[in-house]
């Protein structure tokens, strides 16, 4: 795989993957469309295998080994959006630079630029969710110091 980014360049994430298991144990990926606009720091690459799960085998000698026999592999870029975040595993195919050099990536500690935050909270309510929740809780019955109690 051809290296055209290098960790700490900043990219922005137009969808990212996520592996899961069908029901013949297949390991396949699905592409996850980012709803909101996603940038963040390249942090890494990894590679990830495609293929069937073979679970173990019992025998009378003793049992067989899981293993994933391997029909593709793929090569993933790993963005972090905040330092304590997980980071994000994206296709090459569905990334692309922010910053158009990689010397703009290195910035002075006082620099105005934007900086990889030390976390990046999601929120996937919305406000109206929210003050729904809000106004649930609000009459949830608590102990002496305040805590939730269970109902029942």
């Amino acid at each position: 795989m051809k290296m055209t980014y290098l960790i700490g360049d900043w990219v922005e994430v137009e969808s990212y993957v996520r592996f899961y298991y069908d029901n013949s144990n297949n390991r396949l990926m699905e592409l996850v469309k980012c709803d909101k606009r996603t940038i963040g720091q390249i942090v890494g690459c990894r590679k990830r295998m495609l293929g069937i799960f073979r679970p173990s085998q019992f025998y009378e000698d003793g049992a067989d080994q899981a293993y994933l026999d391997k029909a593709k592999a793929v090569h993933l870029w790993l963005i972090r959006e905040g330092y304590y975040n997980k980071p994000i595993e994206a296709l090459e195919t569905h990334i692309k630079m922010y910053r158009p050099l990689h010397s703009q990536c290195i910035r002075p500690v006082l620099s105005r630029e934007p900086k990889l935050p030390s976390l990046k909270i999601r929120s996937f309510w919305g406000s109206q969710a929210r003050d729904q929740m809000r106004s649930i809780m609000k009459n949830w019955p608590r102990d002496s110091k305040g805590r939730w109690i269970k109902e029942g």
